[in-house]
């Protein structure tokens, strides 16, 4: 059975394709009707504007899907410009529609599944503000179309109603794999959460370790020498649900001598012992020339971490710099 993290770096891969295919499709849709003229049909907005939204979205998608990106960052940046799109169209089809705002929907659940409710609270808040003011940039700018110029009222109807269908299908598609990447997250750290040791029996052999009796120095560089062996052979750092309770039972020993051994001995804690196996990992993936074909989250990912807020704060304490500082050295 394929393992939770390749499975959520599979279906964000999925999700991607169909959301950029989605917005090109409904570009070129609207595109292709301007073109034909069928029964009078054109869109409201120029069809520059939309040209030019098709070549830069399918530009900068190629561009993405053949570098090394982080899924939460690039969508984060995504949603952004494409509601600042939505921001100018609005203005533009001012007096003729607002159906248009209808698109903020899904922006909006974009923002959910890249973020967290208080975020997305606050984002909505924000997008209320700007259709408020909307049309007092339009007027003051003086950029909406005239109402006049579209005579027929089924040029109207019919666009509003490819919005509606185009708003509540990417909206539904949006919900339905931010479930799956929930389910999926959740399935990768039973045991654990932002990489953290959460096992409460861990956790007492932690917290006592100091009232246990200390290890011979002989049998602690014994049992110190299996630990290094163990994580250069088998990797288990790879396995975002490891923890000391795991590696003891490999060990045949207890959590308490393995904290001790590995604080006398590396001077950290299990959990820092753990990052740096991964860390060291990412590092070697990125001088690997092989690794221009993967993106930073496959890779780190890869090395068993769940989080790229944890990746990044680990990273950054282990090499004393960011990911992308690091990648940017290295080019």
């Amino acid at each position: 059975m394929q393992h939770p993290n390749k499975q959520l770096v599979s279906k964000r891969k999925k999700f991607s394709k169909i959301f950029v295919m989605s917005v090109l499709g409904l570009l070129l849709f609207i595109i292709v009707f301007d073109q034909l003229q069928i029964d009078g049909i054109q869109p409201i907005v120029p069809p520059y504007i939309l040209l030019s939204a098709f070549f830069s979205i399918t530009i900068t998608s190629y561009i993405i899907s053949k570098s090394q990106y982080d899924f939460e960052h690039i969508y984060r940046i995504t949603t952004l410009l494409i509601t600042t799109f939505i921001f100018f169209c609005s203005m533009y089809v001012q007096h003729v529609s607002i159906v248009i705002y209808l698109l903020y929907v899904p922006m909006l659940l974009m923002t959910l599944m890249l973020t967290n409710l208080r975020a997305t609270i606050i984002t909505s808040i924000f997008i209320l503000i700007i259709c408020y003011f909307t049309p007092i940039l339009s007027e003051s700018l003086i950029v909406a179309e005239d109402k006049n110029k579209f005579n027929n009222s089924n040029i109207i109807k019919f666009q509003d109603y490819v919005l509606i269908g185009f708003s509540s299908y990417l909206s539904i598609i949006i919900l339905y794999f931010n479930n799956e990447f929930n389910k999926l997250k959740s399935h990768s750290q039973p045991a654990i959460k932002d990489n953290f040791i959460t096992d409460s029996n861990t956790f007492a052999t932690i917290l006592y370790e100091d009232s246990k009796t200390d290890m011979p120095p002989d049998k602690m560089e014994v049992l110190y020498d299996r630990i290094i062996s163990f994580f250069e052979n088998e990797k288990p750092y790879t396995n975002p649900d490891f923890n000391i309770t795991m590696l003891a039972k490999e060990l045949d020993t207890n959590g308490s001598y393995i904290s001790q051994t590995l604080r006398k001995k590396s001077s950290k804690n299990f959990r820092d012992f753990v990052n740096e196996y991964r860390i060291n990992q990412v590092i070697s993936e990125l001088y690997n020339v092989a690794h221009k074909k993967f993106t930073i989250e496959h890779i780190y990912l890869k090395a068993g971490f769940i989080q790229q807020s944890t990746f990044n704060r680990v990273f950054k304490k282990v090499t004393g710099v960011t990911p992308s500082r690091y990648i940017e050295d290295l080019l």
